[in-house]
């Protein structure tokens, strides 16, 4: 009887598995979408805020470096949490926090208060960023085939509904006060429908992304020479971490110029009204959302470093046609070519620190995150300095040589384990 009912048991267990991955997916989803949505609104309220607190654009880049300082601090603090017991706590708890802070930062009433308000928002965001970029890795893991831009592209089409609603409401003339409060009330739902979804925390909790480089060299120390081979592999290892580590916080420089400077560019330099300002920023994640969209099967053909060099230079040539443009619209599509070029270069290089041989995949994931956010807490004062010194337009244009460099380091961002064998495309 019991030989008679074990292919029933089978069929419904692999139902069961199934649906619980349907679930996973749809809720890493509505956590990307709600964190783009938090900082899509956010962004084309920058020079609202930059007007009213009578911010240059040198102050004003030194208050929006609390935001990544409060992310790379964040990043820092949950690497060892993911390692020890996954990320499914900490990504719900993370996505919650997240709103209640967005909603404090309009009310921040002098420059320092505004930077700490942003640091807040930023360890919040930091966390819930590592957290479900975990998850994500974990999610696409189950499933043995490429999905995680889609997961990015979720994350751009809130950044683009949360800027163009933003955008919109400016327009017409509702304050930050308002608006932000409103967003982060919207977004506490969904967070917590969404977390109900999340696979198990024991699902991505102590174990490394794949069995080889340190991993391999722990199990040979049980031999002859075990400490030799694991120093060995150890040093082998270390080189193209450091290239990837390093190639993170290349992109979170290049991730933060449209998100920063976009709507301070076609306000200030482009004379652009301030119901359009926001359109900089809103073109960079439209597009952007498109790209990883269309991301999966274009990776799988063409492979991850292919992809990724050839996105770097589509980057670059969007910042510098920003830099020259001599007219708003211009420039917003100088900005659209920076979302397309960068598209699938993120998720590449979040899955690559993901699938880091003898590294647990939250561990991994989280000093990418550290990488990129130390390149952010550069990029403020460094384009806002510039700017004072020599105009928004030179800082474009260095961006857009600083782009260019990451066509020599493309490689570094091939996956490594299962989900490259599986066709996350590796070549």
């Amino acid at each position: 009887m019991m030989r008679r009912s074990s292919p029933h048991h089978a069929r419904r267990a692999h139902r069961s598995a199934r649906l619980t991955d349907r679930h996973a997916r749809l809720a890493v989803v509505l956590m990307f979408a709600a964190n783009g949505a938090a900082l899509g609104a956010w962004l084309p309220r920058i020079p609202e805020l930059q007007a009213a607190l009578g911010l240059s654009e040198g102050r004003l880049g030194l208050v929006l470096v609390g935001l990544p300082v409060g992310a790379l601090a964040a990043s820092l603090a949950v690497g060892p949490v993911l390692a020890r017991r996954g990320s499914r706590g900490a990504t719900a708890a993370a996505a919650l926090a997240l709103p209640l802070s967005l909603a404090l930062v309009p009310f921040a009433g002098g420059p320092a208060l505004l930077a700490g308000a942003l640091a807040l928002l930023g360890v919040t965001e930091g966390a819930m960023d590592a957290a479900m970029n975990t998850h994500a890795v974990a999610v696409q893991q189950r499933y043995g085939r490429s999905i995680v831009n889609g997961f990015h592209a979720c994350w751009s089409g809130g950044a683009l509904a949360g800027a163009l609603a933003s955008s919109a409401a400016a327009g017409l003339g509702v304050g930050a006060t308002t608006f932000l409060p409103t967003v982060a009330a919207l977004l506490l739902v969904v967070v917590a429908l969404a977390g109900r979804g999340l696979l198990p925390g024991s699902e991505d909790a102590g174990a490394p992304a794949s069995r080889g480089g340190a991993g391999a060299a722990a199990d040979a120390s049980t031999s002859r020479g075990g400490l030799r081979a694991r120093l060995g592999a150890g040093l082998a290892a270390l080189a193209p971490a450091g290239v990837l580590l390093g190639v993170a916080g290349l992109l979170g420089i290049l991730e933060s110029v449209p998100a920063d400077w976009a709507a301070v560019h076609l306000a200030g330099t482009l004379d652009a009204p301030q119901g359009i300002a926001g359109l900089g920023f809103v073109a960079y994640a439209a597009v952007q959302l498109v790209g990883r969209a269309l991301g999966d099967p274009v990776v799988r053909r063409l492979g991850t470093v292919r992809t990724s060099r050839s996105g770097a230079l589509v980057a670059g040539a969007g910042l510098a046609l920003a830099a020259v443009a001599g007219s708003w619209t211009t420039a917003a599509l100088g900005f659209a070519l920076v979302g397309l070029g960068l598209a699938t270069v993120v998720p590449a290089m979040f899955l690559a620190a993901g699938t880091l041989p003898g590294v647990a995949a939250g561990q991994g994931i989280a000093w990418a995150s550290v990488a990129a956010r130390s390149g952010t807490i550069m990029a403020p004062p460094t384009v806002g300095g510039i700017a004072e010194l020599a105009g928004l337009r030179a800082s474009l244009a260095l961006a857009a040589l600083a782009a260019l460099t990451l066509v020599a380091l493309a490689g570094v961002l091939r996956p490594a384990g299962r989900t490259a064998a599986s066709g996350a495309g590796a070549r």
